[in-house]
């Protein structure tokens, strides 16, 4: 699982001229981003989750923001504020595997493991190769089934996902 705020836009609308927060260009919004993320980083969850709350303000449809904000506040305990603004980061840019990834991620750790699952599976089925959501999925699969650990024996063949395969293949549709 990769907590790491992303500091790099994640739609063509990020990568806009900074936008000043405090009445200089010093103090733009990518460079209060990059402060955000820092304090994310360095476990200062309450000044990062500030920070990101700051931003949204002048970005409130940001996906980047969402999702860090997300992350930052699934750590801090405040597991539905993270669903919520995880959805929020989804609803600016659906098509992200990495977003569905870290949505699961928050609604794994509320406790609602099959919406957790379904997120997972979703960023596997935008990317393929997105190994960390693959992981994470089979063993929210094999928690949803009951086992507290998920193991070999537990992944079935319903549990693999293909990399390679005929053309057409498809992945599977459930646990």
């Amino acid at each position: 699982m990769n907590d790491t705020p992303s500091i790099y836009p994640l739609r063509p609308e990020s990568q806009a001229a900074p936008t000043p927060l405090f009445g200089n260009d010093v103090d733009s919004f990518v460079q209060q981003l990059r402060l955000a993320a820092q304090a994310h980083r360095a476990g200062r969850l309450d000044e990062a989750i500030a920070s990101y709350l700051r931003l949204l303000a002048v970005r409130p449809y940001h996906a980047e923001l969402h999702n860090n904000l997300g992350v930052a506040l699934r750590l801090a305990g405040k597991l539905e504020a993270s669903v919520s603004h995880h959805r929020l980061s989804l609803a600016a840019d659906p098509d992200n595997p990495a977003l569905h990834s870290n949505l699961g991620n928050a609604l794994r750790a509320a406790n609602r493991l099959d919406e957790a699952v379904k997120h997972h599976y979703q960023s596997i089925t935008l990317n393929r190769d997105y190994a960390e959501a693959s992981s994470i999925w089979r063993s929210a699969c094999a928690i949803s089934a009951g086992s507290t650990k998920p193991s070999a024996a537990s992944a079935g063949p319903w549990h693999s996902i293909p990399t390679t395969g005929a053309p057409g293949s498809s992945l599977p549709s459930r646990c």
